[in-house]
């Protein structure tokens, strides 16, 4: 028979734990970004070119991923947000949005919120 000392590898398994969950983090976050360059608007071309991958890092218990894009109209285009300096607008017979925004996040995250959740659980296992 063999034994553990479970108390004694505690902090081991943890760590591995810790790290399994920010690969799966970071693969996620690579998928996550090449739904959101499929969703976003094609005639925002500086928008598309701006998303940047900011890696996983650990807040507390939390392991937080995060996805940026500093192009100045981002927030417009994606929540219809008006304002005087960067009033987006696409033409009528565009089909892109209807007046409240692309939503392109919130978009990308339901459609690969399963897939998201599987690549993390793979690297559990």
């Amino acid at each position: 028979m063999v034994k553990i000392d479970l108390v004694k590898h505690f902090g081991l398994v943890k760590k591995e734990f810790q790290k399994a969950l920010e690969r799966g983090m970071r693969k996620a976050l690579l998928v996550l970004l090449e739904e959101l360059k499929r969703l976003t608007p094609e005639d925002t071309k500086k928008m598309l070119a701006s998303y940047r991958v900011v890696w996983v890092r650990q807040e507390g218990d939390k392991i937080i991923g995060t996805i940026w894009n500093d192009a100045e109209y981002a927030i417009y285009v994606e929540y219809w947000v008006k304002w005087k300096a960067f009033n987006y607008h696409k033409p009528k017979w565009s089909i892109f949005y209807s007046g409240v925004g692309n939503k392109t996040f919130a978009r990308a995250l339901d459609n690969k919120r399963q897939e998201i959740l599987d690549i993390i659980a793979r690297e559990l296992w």
